[in-house]
Formats: structure tokens, C-alpha cells, sequence
């Protein structure tokens, strides 16, 4: 079998060593095999040949001894059990042993092997060579040493784990500080909108809607964090739902109206009568984009209008592709800013940046909405002379010709037959919550805690209840359970500060009925009231007759 020189007896210097004797008579034998030699001496793949009987090294290749650091001299004749640790070499021979009774060549899974150099991790793959009798004389072996690819295989593991604890852990915080924020916000808007709706003096009714605003601006800059944190975990969640465009449209700009008309700018929407209406898709994210541009374009415009023209792009049987433009008389941007205008964290220009405010992360959430809805979005503009931002949007055209018009709750909605329990562990929300209510012509009855929501429900009979989720004692998910275990049916309504993804799916699975968010608007209230199912207010009626 093929035989290495030794290194005397290459540089003419040394005569070999005694274990290498037998190598003139492996010549005049195997003169084949001495060409077989030349080939493989340089591959840079570490090779190796044993003889089959005892399983002793005949042949490792220069790359061979630059991986386990042994010399001629020092390997050949040699089995694996006189050169390598016992577990390694009982590995070794276990392979040998399954690749002489094999046919044909085996790759074996990656190992660590013991050197001279250190530990490695090898892959190998052997195979067995028979001679004219067809017995086998041989097992030749090719080795990759795959140490450095392993460490950066583990070092990406390593990162990418820590990458994903750290964003675990950033959206604990984003979610912890959502809910520690909402919670004194849904104190502020709510008490300041009951406050409205009290007979105030003109002065009194300024200062009161100077801090709604200012709260419903702080409640925005902490949307857009909370959906930045989405987009970047590729998580912005989309629904599905029947809608009419030129709705979705004019309660947009609604909201914009009274902020428009501060400033004695006028607002206004143009759609034409022609166009298809009755659409399938996300309103709400729909309105999100129109409420961004819409609402920047309001707050760089001191003077003139703002519109938005919607008009058609591309149309077919089945879906529909519309073209928005947000046209503004404002301040305009200058080139350099447009360029980036779509990126996080990017603003127009500094002065009014600093004059205006805003996260500057409205532009690139709209961007995602928009590139999910299969659109583009773009910009134009001039310094000193308004912008155009404009939007494409693909939905689907709703199966039938017309679209129900969507029913707006009042918040003068009647009263309903319904016996409710709030179950809040803030003061400041169990008031808003029990105002809200009595505004609306309900009387409720509160706890602080799950553990006395529980009590509560053993001592009186509740069709609804109005449940947060983080209590002390016992939250909301866990009072949930245990009423679902129990069989009961009480109609519960999720009425938390959590607003990130999942959390909505969290409380339903825990076998809540419905979802409000923090702070509680009380047509979102009225809304969740008017979907308890009928045998509910039937059997509370039926109570208090």
C-alpha cells in the first residue's frame, strides 16, 4: 500500500528510520500506489490510509500531518489506540469497522478529535480497498477540518440568540412601558373628555382641550414607537373586513377637522362619485397613512388648505389599485431632507423639526402599511412652496355591489339591561370607568383585585365585566381561566393598557369575549357594549324583573 517518504530519506540526508525499512519492498510491490502518492501528497485535504488488518496508519498526506501534528516516524505502522485518547480511538475503530463490511464509501457525521495542535472538529468520509482477491486490504479516509466554520457557526448561534434576547427583552420594556404610560393616560383623556362635556366658562373649555390635545399627541408619539418596534420585528399585524373607501376617508380627515380649522386652514377630501368604493381590506391601517400624511400636512400649513384626491391606477374584476394625494400649502421641504424623508428617526428641517415636533417615525411606518398594502409612497416638494405626498394601495373588491354602511356608536347610546363589574386596581381608572359608564345610563359595581372579582361574582349575578388584565392578587388572565374552568359564561371584556401585538390574542385565548386598549375612548366603549350577545341582556333583564 502506499507508503510516505520519510523526511531524511527526501533530502538525501538521513537514512530512514527503522519503522520505515519495509517502504523498498512496498515499492517493488505497490509501484501504483507511489503515483496514487504523488496525487494525494498535496491535496489540501487531510488524507489518510490504514491497512485493514490491525488498523495501523500507512499513509497521512502533508495536510494530514499539519492537522494531527505527527511526522512519519511517528505514525506509520501505528494504530489509533498508540497515537489518540482511548474514547477517540474506539470511535476510529468503530468506523473502520463499519466501513470494511460496507460496499461502498461513508461519511460520518462531524467529531472532535484530540491533536497535537488541540482539539479540532472533523468531518470524515472513508471508504474500503480491496485487493485482487476481493478482500479488503485498505481503508483510505478524507478528512475537512471544520473548526473555524463550527466556531463561526456557534459565535452566529451565540449572536443570534443574544439578538433575540435583546429583542425579548425590548419588547418586555416596550410593552411594560406602554402599559405604565396608558394607565395614567387613560386617567387624563378620560377624565379631561368627561370634563368636556360638562358646562365649562369659554376660558375653562380652552385650557381643558389644550390638554386633551396635548394628551391625545403624547398617545400618538407612543403608537409610533410601539408600531416602529412591529416593523422592525416584521410583526405589523393587518385585518381583513369589508369597508367603504369614501368613509375610511372622511372620518380621516374628522379628525383633523378641529385642529385644521384652529389654525383657519380648510381641509377637505375629493373623491370621485364613479369610483369603486365597496372594498376588502385593512381600513384601519388605511386610515393610519392618511392620518399620517394628513396630519403633517395640517401641522406644517399656516395658511391655505389641505386636500386629498383619491383616483384610480389600476382596476380588474377582482381588486382595485387607488393612487392618494395629500396635497398642503406649507412650509414645503428642501431637497436634501426629501431624500431621507422615509427613513426612521428622520425629520424635515431642524428649525421647524424643533418647531413642530413629532417622533419623525410617522413617514417610514406608513412606508411598511403601504408596501404590504402592494403600493409605493412618495414625495414632492419645494421649500417655501407646500408638498404632495402621494400613496398607491391594492384591495380587493367587496363580492356583492354595495357595502352596509358601517353603524357609528353614539356616545348617548341607550341604556342596555346589563349588570357590570370593573375589575381595576388603578383609582384613577376605576373612576373614568364607572363615569364613562354612568354617562351612558350604566350603573357598575368595582373591585380592585381578581381574587375580590371572584368574591364578587359568587355574591351577585354580572353579565359583563370590564376586566384589567394586570391586577395585584390575581390579574385578569388568570380570574379568566378559572371562570372558563368553572363553566361560566359571564361575558368578560378585556379593558388593558397592554397595546402590543399579541396581546389582544393573549386575552382572548385566556377566554375573554372582547378587547378594548387604554385609555378607553367611549365610543370604543359604547362599541364593546353593543357586542354582548342578546342572552346576556335577556337573562339581565329577566333579573331584574
Amino acid at each position: 500500500m502506499i507508503l510516505i517518504e520519510s523526511r531524511a530519506a527526501r533530502d538525501g540526508s538521513q537514512t530512514a528510520p527503522k519503522r520505515l525499512e519495509r517502504e523498498a519492498d512496498w515499492e517493488k510491490r505497490l509501484p501504483v500506489e507511489f503515483l496514487f502518492h504523488a496525487v494525494l501528497a498535496d491535496l489540501p485535504l487531510p488524507v489518510f490510509i490504514k491497512e485493514a488488518v490491525g488498523l495501523q496508519y500507512i499513509f497521512w498526506n502533508r495536510a494530514g500531518q499539519e492537522l494531527t501534528g505527527f511526522t512519519p516516524a511517528e505514525f506509520f505502522g501505528k494504530s489509533d489506540y498508540e497515537l489518540f485518547p482511548k474514547e477517540q480511538a474506539d470511535r476510529s475503530a468503530a468506523r473502520d469497522r463499519l466501513v470494511l463490511a460496507a460496499k461502498g464509501p461513508i461519511s460520518f457525521t462531524e467529531e472532535e478529535m484530540e491533536t497535537r495542535h488541540g482539539r479540532r472538529v472533523v468531518h470524515t468520509r472513508e471508504i474500503s480497498i480491496s485487493g485482487q482477491d476481493g478482500r479488503p486490504r485498505y481503508v483510505l479516509g478524507i478528512c475537512e477540518d471544520i473548526t473555524e466554520r463550527k466556531r463561526a457557526e456557534e459565535a452566529l448561534q451565540q449572536a443570534k440568540a443574544a439578538a433575540e434576547t435583546s429583542s425579548r427583552a425590548k419588547s418586555e420594556f416596550l410593552a411594560n412601558m406602554s402599559h405604565e404610560i396608558r394607565t395614567p393616560m387613560n386617567g387624563v383623556i378620560g377624565m379631561t373628555n368627561l370634563l368636556l362635556d360638562t358646562p365649562l366658562t369659554p376660558q375653562q373649555r380652552e385650557y381643558a382641550e389644550t390638554a386633551r390635545i396635548s394628551a391625545e399627541g403624547l398617545l400618538t408619539i407612543i403608537d409610533d414607537i410601539l408600531d416602529f418596534s412591529k416593523m422592525e420585528a416584521g410583526k405589523l399585524r393587518f385585518d381583513t373586513a369589508d369597508f367603504n373607501l369614501r368613509e375610511v376617508v372622511d372620518r380621516a380627515l374628522e379628525v383633523l377637522a378641529d385642529p385644521a380649522a384652529r389654525k383657519g386652514i380648510g381641509i377637505r377630501a375629493l373623491v370621485p362619485q364613479r369610483l369603486h368604493c365597496s372594498l376588502r381590506g385593512d381600513p384601519g391601517r388605511l386610515r393610519q397613512v392618511l392620518l399620517n400624511l394628513a396630519g403633517n400636512a395640517v401641522k406644517f400649513t399656516d395658511t391655505g388648505e389641505v386636500s386629498v384626491t383619491v383616483s384610480l391606477d389600476d382596476e380588474t374584476d377582482a381588486a382595485i389599485k387607488l393612487r392618494f394625494d395629500v396635497r398642503d400649502t406649507g412650509i414645503g421641504i428642501e431637497p436634501r431632507v426629501l431624500e431621507r424623508l422615509f427613513q426612521p428617526f428622520s425629520q424635515g428641517n431642524g428649525p421647524a423639526a424643533r418647531k413642530y415636533g413629532g417622533t419623525g417615525l410617522g413617514l417610514a411606518i406608513s412606508k411598511q402599511i403601504v408596501c404590504l398594502m402592494q403600493g409605493e409612497i412618495g414625495a414632492q416638494s419645494r421649500a417655501g412652496a407646500g408638498s404632495t405626498f402621494w400613496f398607491t394601495a391594492r384591495f380587493e373588491k367587496q363580492p356583492t355591489a354595495r357595502v352596509r354602511a358601517e353603524s357609528v356608536p353614539s356616545a348617548t347610546a341607550p341604556v342596555k339591561p346589563l349588570r357590570i363589574l370593573i375589575a381595576e386596581d388603578n383609582l384613577m381608572n376605576e373612576k373614568v370607568a364607572l363615569w364613562q359608564l354612568e354617562k351612558l345610563g350604566y350603573r357598575a359595581d368595582s373591585v380592585p383585585n381578581g381574587r375580590l372579582a371572584l368574591q364578587a361574582l359568587e355574591q351577585k349575578q354580572y353579565d359583563v365585566i370590564l376586566m384589567d388584565c394586570r391586577m395585584p392578587e390575581m390579574d385578569g388572565y388568570e380570574v379568566t381561566r378559572r371562570l372558563r374552568a368553572e363553566g361560566r359564561d359571564v361575558y368578560v371584556i378585556a379593558m388593558t393598557a397592554n397595546a402590543m401585538r399579541g396581546d389582544r390574542e393573549g386575552c382572548l385565548e385566556a377566554g375573554m369575549n372582547d378587547y378594548v386598549s387604554k385609555p378607553v375612548r367611549i365610543e370604543e366603549l359604547v362599541a364593546a357594549l353593543e357586542r354582548v350577545p342578546e342572552g346576556a341582556r335577556q337573562a339581565s333583564s329577566k333579573l331584574k324583573g
